[in-house]
C-alpha cells in the first residue's frame, strides 16, 4: 500500500487523509463550496480540478445531501414506481375480472331475495 499524505489544503481548508487514502471533507469546506457555487464565484469545473473530486461529489455538496440519502431517494423513487405499476396491474386485472361476469340487467340494489 502506498503512502498517503496526512492532510492537504484546498481553498485554505485542511483536508485530512486517512491511512487508507480516504479524504475527510470538513462541513465548513462543504458550506464554503456551496456558498461560492450559489454566488457564482466558483464554477463546478474549478472545484473538481482544485479539489480532485468528482462532479457527483460537488453536486452532493451543492445540494447539501449525504450520499446515503441520495441512494435512499433513488431507492424510494424506484419502489414508488414499482408500487404504482403493481397497483395499475391489480386494478386492470380487477376491472378485467368484472368485465367477464355476465350482466343480469339489474343493479345490485334492485335484487330481491
Amino acid at each position: 500500500m502506498g503512502q498517503f499524505p496526512q492532510s492537504f489544503e484546498v481553498y485554505g481548508f485542511a483536508i485530512e487523509v486517512h491511512a487508507g487514502g480516504r479524504r475527510v471533507w470538513p462541513p465548513s469546506f462543504k458550506r464554503f463550496v456551496k456558498t461560492k457555487l450559489d454566488l457564482g464565484e466558483l464554477a463546478v469545473d474549478d472545484i473538481i480540478e482544485d479539489s480532485n473530486v468528482s462532479q457527483f461529489l460537488v453536486n452532493i455538496w451543492r445540494l447539501d445531501l449525504k450520499p446515503s440519502r441520495v441512494r435512499s431517494i433513488a431507492r424510494n423513487e424506484e419502489s414508488a414506481h414499482n408500487r404504482r405499476s403493481r397497483a395499475m396491474i391489480v386494478a386492470g386485472a380487477f376491472v378485467g375480472f368484472w368485465a367477464t361476469l355476465p350482466y343480469s340487467g339489474t343493479d345490485v340494489g334492485d335484487r330481491r331475495a
